[in-house]
């Protein structure tokens, strides 16, 4: 009959050293033939250091670097970034003096009720419907909450052109970024076309004077205006 051989394996050799073993990586592709070995990461030393202080850190930026750097960023005339840079360079010796200067009493009332109440709702767009009477005591209080609120924007608005006329001549009140002469009916909608509502409106004297069509036509516009 045929004879069966068997072949004997050779045996496997066993390593009692457990910090010798190698661990293969789990992540290894299956296709991987058993007898490969997966080598290990070689994982560079920490650099020492020598206390010479001459290597740089990485993260520093020489001034060269910056000044390249801020010389090539324009700002945008009127954006938020010229309004924060012109905001923490101005002189703020003074700011809380809003008032200071107003001799009248009713002026200086109205003055300080304005400040804390746009102080506290954060008024950044007013329409006052009143500047003739209002200019003498305003100009230090736009100047402040321009420099505080970034947009403000105070609208002097009337259908009479001849008011702004005073209003320049007098030299207290002047048209800038922050304000705006508007010739227009005040009890109509207001749009500066910029997507931006109105905040409050500042009416001293004038709905006692209109009549009640002119009144009711108010309301509905600044309800329109945002």
């Amino acid at each position: 009959g045929t004879q069966a051989i068997q072949q004997q394996q050779p045996p496997i050799a066993v390593n009692s050293n457990p910090s010798n073993m190698i661990h293969m990586n789990p992540t290894q592709d299956s296709t991987t033939s058993m007898g490969s070995v997966a080598v290990p990461p070689v994982v560079a030393p920490a650099a020492q250091d020598t206390g010479s202080g001459d290597a740089p850190d990485s993260n520093e930026i020489s001034g060269d670097t910056a000044s390249s750097s801020s010389s090539n960023s324009k700002t945008k005339k009127g954006s938020f970034m010229e309004w924060f840079i012109d905001s923490t360079t101005e002189e703020t010796e003074g700011s809380n003096e809003t008032c200071a200067g107003v001799e009248d009493r009713l002026r200086l009332l109205l003055c300080k009720s304005m400040s804390k109440f746009m102080r506290k709702y954060k008024i950044r767009r007013i329409i006052d419907g009143n500047c003739e009477f209002t200019h003498n005591f305003v100009p230090v209080m736009i100047a402040n909450f321009a420099r505080d609120y970034w947009g403000f924007k105070y609208i002097c608005i009337s259908q009479d052109k001849s008011v702004f006329d005073k209003i320049r001549a007098a030299g207290l009140l002047k048209e800038s970024e922050s304000v705006l002469f508007l010739e227009g009916m005040w009890w109509k909608p207001v749009d500066l076309k910029d997507n931006v509502g109105i905040d409050m409106y500042f009416m001293y004297d004038v709905l006692a004077h209109a009549s009640y069509g002119r009144v009711w036509s108010f309301f509905s516009a600044g309800k329109q205006s945002g």
